[in-house]
C-alpha cells in the first residue's frame, strides 16, 4: 500500500464525497420526518411502526437482499438514486 499511495488518494475523494452526500441527505430526510411527525399530531401512529422497523432491522442484513433484488449495477445506481457514472469511477 505504501508504494501505491496515489491509488489511495485517487479513490479517497469519490468515497469521501459519497459519504458526505449520504450523510447530508440522511440529515435532511431525518429533519423532514421529524417535522412531519411534529406537525401531524393526529397521525404519528402511522409513522411510528415504520420508524421502529427501520431501526430494528440490521442494515447488514438488508444490503445483500438489495443487491440480489436489483442484480445489475445500473439498476443499483438508479434504485439508490445515484447519478450514472458515480459508481464507475
Amino acid at each position: 500500500m505504501a508504494e501505491r499511495h496515489d491509488l489511495l488518494l485517487t479513490h479517497l475523494w469519490p468515497s469521501l464525497y459519497l459519504t458526505v452526500l449520504g450523510f447530508g441527505l440522511s440529515v435532511v430526510g431525518g429533519i423532514l420526518v421529524a417535522v412531519l411527525i411534529t406537525l401531524l399530531r393526529d397521525r404519528p401512529k402511522g409513522f411510528y411502526p415504520v420508524i421502529v422497523v427501520s431501526q430494528v432491522i440490521p442494515k447488514i442484513s438488508i444490503a445483500p437482499l438489495f443487491i440480489v433484488w436489483v442484480r445489475d449495477r445500473n439498476d443499483v445506481e438508479s434504485a439508490a438514486g445515484i447519478p450514472g457514472g458515480v459508481l464507475s469511477r
